[in-house]
């Protein structure tokens, strides 16, 4: 299958990634890193089966509509970490999108209603060349990689999180905190990597309480083979085993005896630590997300013109 994979402005460390593992999968990607005014002579000389990427406001619906209506191209957009409503790019491309992604497993019906021809649930991948395990100094009990956002259900309850753990033990931060130890928000997943294994433990808590909602940050902190420990998220039973691959509260009393727990007993700590990572990298890595794909378009009809 040849797809041209919107990537504008995209860093190699990130490219390399999606284009080696859909690779893999043996599709035939054609890597469009710009610039925006490239896309329809470069796509068009492709002649591609499928237009796929995340999301890319350069890209107008115009030039979606007129590459669908020569090529007779299927065009699939992954509206990850989603916030509640449609972002502008998303809702405009509705009528083009023969599928939209999401990584959450309670709102297809939604989008679906909302004049999208089909959404699916699928989920970021791991790569584990650069989200994997680093040889450096544990020099923190405890790493917390996010932000504190201003506006969203569980924004309350993240931060008496974060600080209450910042009291009680020596936390890293990673993003805009207000703690004894914070490092300013790290984009390069290979550096992000590298700072949260300095801590024998990493922390997580999302924005919202959607159903299988798992952003970047729980795939990565367990690829880097740390005990993970997060704020329950609904239906992640379906995933995960807790105390097996990861650790689970839905308290911030809870999560702080679970901490002070694992951290006094190393060997299970570590255990765990292992299979979490050990689950990541059978199941979960971008080759995985991609055959995952490569399934669900032949399962609706749209591989192939």
């Amino acid at each position: 299958m040849r797809v041209f994979f919107v990537a504008i402005g995209g860093k190699p460390w990130w490219t390399r990634q999606h284009v080696d593992a859909m690779k893999a999968v043996g599709w035939k990607p054609y890597l469009f890193l710009g610039p925006p005014e490239r896309f329809l002579p470069e796509a068009k000389n492709f002649d591609p089966d499928l237009l796929f990427y995340f999301k890319h406001p350069q890209v107008i619906p115009e030039w979606i509509e007129e590459l669908k209506a020569e090529t007779n191209c299927r065009f699939v957009q992954f509206n990850g970490d989603q916030r509640y409503y449609f972002i502008k790019e998303i809702w405009n491309n509705r009528s083009l999108l023969d599928m939209v992604l999401i990584n959450n497993s309670a709102e297809q019906e939604w989008y679906e209603a909302n004049g999208f021809a089909r959404c699916r649930e699928w989920h970021i991948g791991v790569d584990p060349r650069i989200h994997r395990s680093y040889d450096v100094r544990e020099e923190f009990d405890v790493a917390f990689g996010g932000n504190d956002y201003r506006e969203f259900p569980l924004t309350e309850e993240r931060r008496r999180l974060v600080y209450a753990f910042d009291d009680h033990f020596k936390l890293l931060t990673i993003g805009n905190w207000e703690t004894r130890h914070n490092h300013p928000w790290i984009s390069d997943e290979s550096l992000y990597c590298q700072t949260l294994s300095k801590a024998k433990i990493t922390l997580g808590i999302n924005s919202f309480d959607v159903p299988n909602y798992y952003n970047r940050r729980l795939w990565l902190c367990l690829a880097v083979g740390k005990l993970h420990l997060t704020r329950y998220i609904p239906n992640m039973e379906r995933d995960f085993e807790n105390h097996r691959h990861l650790v689970w509260f839905f308290t911030v009393e809870e999560a702080l005896k679970l901490a002070r727990y694992y951290l006094e007993h190393d060997e299970e700590r570590e255990r765990i630590a292992k299979e979490g990572q050990k689950l990541v990298f059978e199941r979960h890595t971008w080759r995985h997300r991609y055959k995952e794909l490569d399934r669900m378009l032949e399962e609706e009809g749209l591989k192939g013109r």
